[in-house]
């Protein structure tokens, strides 16, 4: 079936037609580890022994952070799959001219975010300190709660780093994410506006209606977009997939001990286990890895930040596929939680995106994604 599949860039929220045309590759890298980043080529020619181009005003590097955005739409659904400022720019220049280009690289937000190196220190818990510092980029934001409770009169929570590399320290002590996504929306009247949310909390999300005390286990939704391979039907829709299982990681942490700060008492805890939700029906029994990480600060604070560490380390499987927006009829994005099919019955299932590289270029929109699991079956 034919799609309709088309890419769009805007500058500074305007959609720019010219630059449009003349974009001969788009390369768009997402991942739940890092920023998003992407790079443009342009082809462009030699006039008076310059590049046409290179002194484009929308092209440069500016005080004023000139925002770059790539916009797709397939069958008529508009995605915003990079936004953000131009940080590099490269060019080759061809004697006679034609088969110069000229390139930008480009980050999304968070590159602001990191430009300053700052000293502070945040009472409180963890969360609010992270809402004081987005508020600060004005972008939209959706921030879950923290549970370690830091006071002034025991343990601050320090930062001796940029407000990225904070955030992003605190997210992982957490077991949480810290990601910018956007979305956007034609207004009647005006051009298109791009909108800027910056996500705090858990990926995946976790179950909020599970019994107490049982992990339940997670599915890909119904309606996502699926990877099939060896389709009775004629429906493969991945032109490769490989697949990858570490049975080296930690997977508990021993005895952890703290002094409590009020009672001068020694207090004990363990993890004996990842509490991540399984994307799968059976997990494999391994031998036991243990590793602890050593903290300052409350026992309470000990258990968040080893927790954190053994269910980061839980995503010990791993896939990378080949694909198409044309052969999918549709996107995936970094953070997606997939089916994969057709692969065996170990390897297949739900699958979370730990990243997606775009290519783009007139004829072709391809995927190269990454998955994790921490579990195997359907």
């Amino acid at each position: 079936m034919a799609r309709d599949i088309r890419y769009q860039l805007l500058i500074d929220g305007e959609a720019d037609e010219q630059l449009t045309a003349e974009a001969a590759e788009i390369q768009v890298m997402e991942t739940i580890e890092g920023p998003t980043t992407f790079s443009i080529r342009f082809a462009t020619d030699v006039c008076g022994g310059d590049l046409a181009s290179i002194n484009d005003p929308r092209l440069t590097p500016s005080n004023s952070d000139n925002l770059v955005s790539v916009v797709t739409v397939v069958d008529g659904e508009t995605s915003c799959i990079a936004h953000g400022i131009i940080t590099r720019r490269r060019s080759s220049i061809v004697d006679g001219g034609p088969g110069s280009w000229l390139e930008i690289s480009c980050s999304d937000r968070r590159a602001v975010m990191d430009r300053e190196q700052r000293v502070d220190h945040h009472s409180g818990k963890a969360s609010e300190a992270v809402h004081k510092i987005l508020s600060n980029y004005n972008f939209e934001l959706d921030i879950e709660e923290t549970t370690v409770e830091y006071r002034e009169d025991d343990h601050l929570l320090a930062q001796v780093e940029s407000d990225l590399a904070f955030v992003s320290s605190v997210a992982g002590q957490n077991d949480f994410h810290f990601w910018l996504d956007f979305a956007v929306s034609s207004g009647p009247f005006g051009p298109p506006e791009v909108t800027e949310t910056a996500h705090f909390k858990p990926s995946p999300p976790r179950p909020e209606d599970a019994p107490r005390g049982v992990i339940p286990v997670l599915h890909a939704p119904d309606d996502t977009i699926a990877l099939k391979l060896n389709s009775a039907d004629g429906c493969s829709n991945v032109f490769s997939f490989e697949f990858d299982d570490d049975v080296e990681v930690p997977n508990q942490t021993g005895t952890i001990t703290r002094v409590d700060f009020d009672s001068a008492e020694e207090d004990d805890t363990t993890i004996p286990s990842p509490t991540t939700e399984p994307l799968g029906s059976e997990t494999q029994p391994r031998q036991p890895r243990t590793r602890r990480i050593v903290t300052a600060g409350s026992i309470e604070e000990a258990q968040v930040v080893n927790r954190a560490a053994l269910n980061d380390a839980s995503w010990a499987i791993s896939a990378h596929a080949e694909t198409s927006v044309h052969a999918l009829g549709g996107l995936v994005r970094a953070h997606d939680v997939i089916k994969v099919t057709g692969t065996g019955s170990v390897a297949a299932g739900s699958y979370y995106v730990k990243s997606v590289m775009h290519h783009i270029n007139p004829a072709d929109h391809k995927l190269s994604i990454e998955l994790l699991r921490n579990a195997f079956g359907e």
